[in-house]
């Protein structure tokens, strides 16, 4: 059995999905999987939870807590790289009809355009405004759209709810071009081609571990999309319907190391690595996704790509366990159900040892369209 809390309101759409899709894949070994979460909440867990048909896997409770909400401690031990080494939920009813005439473009999710429009002046490069991109973006994608008969419509706005806008994509969308962000998260749970735009300022982590998906591709820059024709997006379109998506980790002609530690799982290949799970989420992955009935250990990444494990060499473990991020766990405390003295946690000093020298610094360089 498994009890965790989240809280919607911490957590993005495509947060929540990744994080539904973990627990579906626990669930489907025959864990109890059950959420708890507070009713004042927006409802986007328990809108997928009904959109996706999840209820008979995964159970949501609430739970009331009159008086000061910080009463209710959230349980933040869940991340959306947790996902790493799980499949997708998918719709139950996904439309595979082929004659679908609209482009979904998301460029700056439900954000005021104005502020939007001052930090990318100001070249801001904090989070989320680093994703985001103007309307020129916008106006191109509608030209070359048009030229191949498709209309186009954005999804930033929230005056479609989540149920509304799944349903537009399922049943019209013959494809989706957006920011790093939930409505490419839905895409991929819709098998819908999705083109990812790259951020506007290089930060952030690898787009590839977020979206591990067959039919997406990757933007090198933005430079990219403006040297498409209409014949360009066209191709792209069609290639990733037939799964042709530009994930190197999902590159079956690239090699991909998967070294295991008491507490990390190291993934990486000639490009870049994974970020870290949390440690529940390791344990999880130890317990629910790694296949050791073989006679050597393997994993599927994404749900999809099977490597196999090795261990770690003396020196390469010792470092990783003592330099691995401690989770960033607060309690969770529910009435009834987990007292409510919460220890106070040691401090710990993280040891951060140098780099390895023989670990070179590689530029991500993606197939592009020419």
């Amino acid at each position: 059995m498994i009890n965790i809390c989240i809280e919607d309101k911490s957590h993005g759409l495509g947060d929540m999905i990744s994080i539904l899709s973990v627990l579906t894949q626990i669930a489907n070994t025959g864990e109890q999987i059950t959420v708890f979460t507070r009713p004042e909440n927006n409802t986007k867990i328990e809108d997928l939870v009904d959109i996706y048909k999840l209820s008979a896997k995964i159970n949501i409770t609430h739970v009331n807590i009159p008086g000061d909400a910080l009463q209710f401690q959230i349980n933040s031990q869940m991340t959306n790289f947790g996902k790493s080494f799980s499949p997708y939920i998918k719709h139950p009813n996904i439309n595979v009809t082929a004659n679908k005439r609209y482009i979904a473009v998301a460029l700056c999710s439900n954000t005021p355009y104005t502020l939007v429009k001052q930090h990318l002046d100001n070249g801001s490069t904090s989070f989320p405004f680093y994703r985001y991109h103007d309307t020129d973006v916008f106006a191109y994608i509608c030209k070359i759209a048009k030229e191949l008969d498709y209309d186009v419509i954005s999804f930033d706005s929230h005056a479609c709810n989540l149920t509304e806008k799944i349903n537009f994509l399922n049943n019209h969308c013959a494809a989706v071009i957006s920011y790093e962000g939930g409505m490419a998260h839905v895409a991929h749970t819709l098998d819908i081609p999705c083109v990812i735009l790259p951020p506007n300022q290089k930060k952030g982590p690898p787009y590839t571990q977020l979206h591990l998906d067959t039919q997406t591709y990757f933007l090198q820059d933005i430079a990219e999309l403006f040297s498409w024709n209409a014949e360009m997006l066209e191709k792209v379109i069609d290639d990733l319907t037939h799964h042709k998506g530009n994930n190197d980790f999902l590159d079956e002609n690239m090699d991909i190391t998967v070294t295991k530690g008491l507490r990390v799982l190291k993934v990486k290949n000639a490009i870049h690595e994974f970020r870290q799970v949390s440690i529940l989420e390791h344990e999880w992955i130890n317990k629910y996704f790694i296949n050791n009935t073989e006679s050597t250990e393997s994993v599927l990444i994404g749900g999809i790509r099977k490597v196999s494990l090795s261990p770690m060499v003396y020196n390469e473990f010792f470092l990783d366990h003592y330099n691995a991020a401690l989770d960033p766990i607060i309690p969770a405390v529910i009435p009834a159900v987990i007292p409510a003295v919460i220890p106070t946690p040691p401090a710990y000093k993280k040891y951060n040892p140098a780099p390895p020298a023989d670990i070179p610094t590689i530029i991500p360089t993606y197939n592009k369209y020419k």
